[in-house]
């Protein structure tokens, strides 16, 4: 059996709208009307959203007109006031507060309902971009990788456009003969001095 702590929290979950996530937004946006629809009034608070608040009606007294009090709406009209503040209230606070900060000023919820999707349609557009671009990328990849040559023919230089093919011969150790007279040259008391001599006395 649920504590009335455990009712308390599942209450406030029930109660919170959904929170804005960036690459969401499609969803956030179906969850958010099927929440507004399951609040008391909720057709009116969708239709604020939609459509645009209450035309406030107007009265003349004494030659001047001006907007009607709101104890002085009609109990339509005065319901209606409410859900109009209830959808703002609702949207705001369903918002990160990096999504929150641009879009604060708008009091209106039909407003800050299409600047949200502004919002959110601009990243979305931005992402799909750079999920082409890098689809692209991987494709040509993929694509120069499908011409059957081997790991050894990727990595040999190409010779295309030479007159004819350029071959490296093999260089193998037996076709240097290093002469003895060279050996002995090199070990040569002309180059290297005596023993125990100063070798800078050798330097001409």
């Amino acid at each position: 059996m649920a504590s009335l702590a455990d009712k308390a929290i599942l209450s406030g979950a029930e109660n919170r709208p959904p929170m804005l996530e960036k690459d969401m937004y499609d969803s956030w946006r179906s969850r958010m009307e099927l929440y507004m629809l399951n609040r008391q009034h909720g057709r009116m608070i969708l239709e604020s959203v939609k459509h645009g608040p209450l035309l406030w009606p107007s009265v003349t007294e004494d030659g001047e007109t001006r907007l009607k009090k709101y104890s002085k709406l009609s109990a339509a009209e005065a319901t209606q006031a409410d859900c109009d503040v209830k959808a703002t209230n609702t949207i705001l606070q369903s918002l990160p507060p990096e999504i929150y900060a641009l879009v604060s000023t708008h009091k209106v919820a039909k407003d800050l309902w299409e600047r949200i999707q502004m919002l959110m349609q601009g990243t979305s557009s931005s992402k799909q971009k750079v999920e082409n671009s890098n689809s692209e990328e991987h494709l040509t990849l993929i694509a120069t990788m499908t011409d059957n040559r081997t790991m050894d023919e990727m990595l040999r230089p190409p010779t295309e456009g030479c007159a004819e093919e350029i071959i490296v011969p093999p260089i193998l150790a037996e076709q240097f003969e290093l002469k003895h007279s060279l050996i002995n040259m090199m070990n040569s008391e002309q180059f290297f001095g005596l023993e125990k001599d100063n070798p800078h006395d050798h330097i001409r």
